[in-house]
């Protein structure tokens, strides 16, 4: 009796940015205004509260993309990696009816550690550079949105002295 497993595809990459499809910042704003009706306080302006609010879903949906974007480029290039480690081995199999004695298969063998020693530490490099990248993004989004949050959030407790 002969079984075929089904081998994933390496190169597929799964779309993360289709859970945050239903996320509508607008929307949640929105209905917190509504409810802020209901329970509206003298003095602050709600309409003020809710772009405030927007803001900062925006800015959160806007970091949730940059660090999902991070997470698919980091996917892609671990497939990648895994691929060329595949035709590399497929190769060497290849080679290995070829030489001839012990001494070549010890030239060859060092030879291919220090390839692939070089390798993995360009690919440990490439890893950690598009990391640094993604999450640099989205702290540069999360720190933009804070320092104008406190700058809005302090107009907005100064107006109620008014």
């Amino acid at each position: 009796m002969t079984t075929t497993t089904k081998k994933a595809d390496p190169s597929a990459s799964f779309d993360y940015s289709s859970y945050f499809t239903q996320f509508n910042p607008t929307k949640i704003s929105e209905d917190f205004m509504n409810m802020g009706k209901n329970f509206a306080l003298p003095g602050i302006d709600m309409e003020a509260l809710a772009a405030y609010q927007r803001k900062n879903f925006e800015a959160l949906t806007s970091a949730n993309k940059a660090a999902i974007e991070g997470v698919q480029a980091i996917t892609k290039q671990q497939a990648e990696f895994v691929r060329e480690a595949m035709a590399t081995s497929r190769d060497l199999f290849e080679q290995a009816g070829s030489i001839s004695s012990p001494q070549d298969a010890a030239a060859k063998q060092a030879e291919l550690l220090k390839t692939g020693y070089e390798k993995a530490l360009k690919d440990v490099r490439t890893l950690s550079d598009t990391i640094t990248k993604s999450s640099g993004e989205t702290s540069k989004i999360l720190n933009a949105r804070f320092s104008e949050s406190m700058d809005e959030a302090r107009d907005m407790v100064l107006s109620l002295k008014a």
